[in-house]
């Protein structure tokens, strides 16, 4: 079985990239440090982000994941990895500018479509609560929602609607 090289990656969220003097930076709060190989996939990348980032299975996904690619000594660009062949590319790069330690990667996380329902047992009636992903922002309900109803870690900043009662 092969093995591949081990790197440390940093990973950035919960912020947002910036243009500095260095290029491409991050404002947000401090990385969290973990370990990759040059074999990983991207899947597997993205598996071991959501797990370094405690991201919640059933409703939290990476979306995103943009690499802080060296273009010099002292100069960043981002490249958006979305491929096996990206991040094969990235560990090349990162191979060719051995003063870096670490493997930068800021990361976007979306929240997935959740549904709350509630049956009455007597006239079957059903009020849903519809969470749409984080960047829609729009929730569907057939009666008040309160914010408490929200999960967590998601914005409440939605527009409500009124959801259909066609059955």
């Amino acid at each position: 079985m092969m093995s591949g090289t081990n790197i440390i990656a940093l990973a950035y969220s919960n912020g947002k990239m910036i243009q500095g003097e260095e290029g491409v930076m991050y404002d947000g709060p401090d990385p969290t440090m973990f370990r990759i190989t040059s074999l990983d996939t991207f899947e597997v990348l993205k598996q071991k982000i959501h797990r370094v980032l405690y991201l919640e299975a059933a409703n939290q996904e990476v979306s995103e994941v943009t690499y802080r690619s060296p273009i010099s000594a002292n100069k960043y660009r981002p490249v958006q990895l979305k491929s096996d062949d990206d991040v094969k590319c990235m560990f090349g790069n990162h191979a060719q500018h051995p003063k870096l330690s670490a493997i930068e990667l800021f990361i976007d996380m979306n929240t997935r479509q959740t549904r709350l329902s509630q049956t009455s047992a007597g006239d079957r009636s059903r009020s849903q609560l519809t969470v749409m992903a984080a960047r829609e922002r729009t929730i569907r309900c057939s009666e008040p929602v309160h914010v408490s109803q929200l999960p967590t870690r998601v914005s409440t900043s939605y527009n409500c609607q009124r959801a259909s009662t066609d059955r």
